[in-house]
């Protein structure tokens, strides 16, 4: 991380000046967005520094172990309410993944946009970019970011922690690497208690999420011709197994775990209530960048796991299930 140094010192230059710092990742943060944000906010916090910590979406039930989970705002209000001078963005490759591009556009005062996350499709909006390819997760980077200037707590390594952790899926996916590990090691050093962590962020399910798991699994088409394997979620299945869209999270990452996996894709489409359909990809062949695919259709992400977001709805017909 030496070659950021520069970008870590530009950022804490701007943090110091800001009045007013608004936290945002993509909406449905996964654990490191959540991690991610929760980390940034302790630092400001513990530096007097206001800021506003929103997503349009709250983090899971599952993610409340972590300290300060409470702060995260999702009242539009906000950006009405709000005037803030930075913007930091994390975990998001371009801004429609907040869902609140728009809102971002209307705002009339001046602001500056710092941008920390880890996606190679990455799209470089910020006045400030600190978008590392090689790191696990953004989680990672937040890490260097703040051990620069000395300031990982056992609050922050918690947070930390479960962005890693969450993104490498327990230090079992592609995104585990020598770094991913060093850092993690690092943060347990600074008190984050690992098992906590895997307990809650990576372990418990409810049986709700299980009854949706298990439609998806009744459903799974596997293409052996193109090395697809294939499922959908629809929102007749939230409903009917009383189950939320954070239920969803993490289908395409346990499939991807399957045999059949390794050679191909894995894509898990599920409808959202918004009258969308989310697009999740999974590889861990070497040689398939997912995120090529998901930029295609107007999403991003990184090689090994990408996703997109078009308009429609799931139908089922005789050749199978399409989106209309």
């Amino acid at each position: 991380m030496d070659k950021y140094k520069t970008t870590f010192e530009n950022i804490h230059i701007e943090l110091e000046k800001a009045q007013h710092v608004l936290l945002l990742s993509h909406k449905s943060p996964d654990g490191d967005a959540t991690g991610s944000s929760l980390a940034l906010a302790h630092f400001l916090h513990v530096n007097d520094k206001e800021f506003t910590l929103f997503n349009i979406n709250k983090p899971g039930s599952h993610f409340e172990f972590m300290p300060g989970h409470y702060a995260f705002k999702n009242d539009m209000s906000v950006w009405d309410k709000e005037e803030f001078d930075l913007l930091v963005v994390m975990d998001s490759s371009n801004l429609n993944h907040t869902s609140v591009d728009e809102e971002i556009k209307r705002q009339k005062h001046d602001f500056k946009i710092i941008n920390i996350d880890h996606h190679i499709s990455n799209d470089e909006y910020g006045h400030i970019n600190l978008v590392v390819p090689d790191a696990s997760s953004t989680s990672e980077i937040i890490y260097h970011l703040l051990d620069h200037k000395r300031a990982v707590t056992k609050e922050v390594a918690t947070c930390l922690l479960t962005g890693i952790m969450t993104d490498t899926g327990g230090f079992q996916n592609m995104a585990t690497t020598p770094g991913a590990i060093d850092v993690s090691s690092k943060l347990m050093n600074k008190g984050a208690n690992i098992k906590q962590v895997a307990k809650f962020a990576l372990d418990q399910k409810p049986v709700n999420t299980l009854k949706l798991w298990g439609r998806a699994l009744q459903r799974l088409k596997i293409n052996e011709k193109n090395k697809i394997i294939s499922t959908v979620i629809t929102t007749q299945d939230l409903e009917e197994c009383n189950a939320t869209e954070e239920a969803m999270e993490g289908v395409a990452n346990f499939l991807n775990e399957l045999d059949q996996a390794r050679d191909g894709v894995v894509m898990v489409l599920s409808e959202r209530e918004d009258g969308k359909v989310k697009g999740s990809l999974r590889t861990t062949n070497g040689l398939i960048d997912v995120s090529k695919l998901a930029k295609i259709l107007g999403g991003g992400g990184h090689k090994k796991a990408s996703g997109f977001t078009i308009d429609g709805k799931l139908k089922e017909g005789p050749d199978g299930w399409e989106i209309v």
